[in-house]
């Protein structure tokens, strides 16, 4: 399927096509059946969508300033101790997993796990070294 012409066809289904871009549109369509199937699922996409619409409470704020006044409301900072409490041995697992990578990434690629290695001047000579120190 042509790129422009799947570009072209999204559009229009927001847009209003000139002249010359609802014939290119139009020719397009006319020599592929993949573009003209794309348009019909992009409709009917359109059309669930348009379908999936969620009434109102009408007794939404009274049922929220009864719920304030009896106090039942959590805080935000209550609210983001537990998200960062109950995030930490995720965020830690994370840490543990790219420790452990970098470390076998290192001995896959310099063949041995020492500082040097770590920090990459294992293959430095002081002459190197001391040509760093001018920078």
């Amino acid at each position: 399927m042509n790129e422009k012409a799947l570009n072209l066809l999204i559009y229009s289904l927001d847009n209003q096509l000139t002249p010359l871009e609802q014939e290119e549109l139009d020719q397009y369509l006319a020599s592929s059946e993949a573009l003209r199937e794309e348009k019909e699922a992009l409709l009917e996409m359109r059309a669930g969508l348009a379908s999936l619409r969620r009434e109102a409470n009408e007794n939404f704020a009274d049922q929220l300033i009864r719920k304030i006044q009896s106090g039942k409301v959590e805080k935000p900072v209550q609210n983001f101790q537990l998200a960062v409490v109950k995030l930490f041995p995720k965020v830690a697992a994370a840490c543990v997993i790219a420790m452990v990578l970098t470390v076998l990434g290192t001995f896959y690629v310099e063949g041995n796990l020492s500082l040097e290695a770590f920090i990459g001047v294992q293959d430095l000579s002081p002459e190197d070294a001391y040509s760093l120190l001018d920078y």
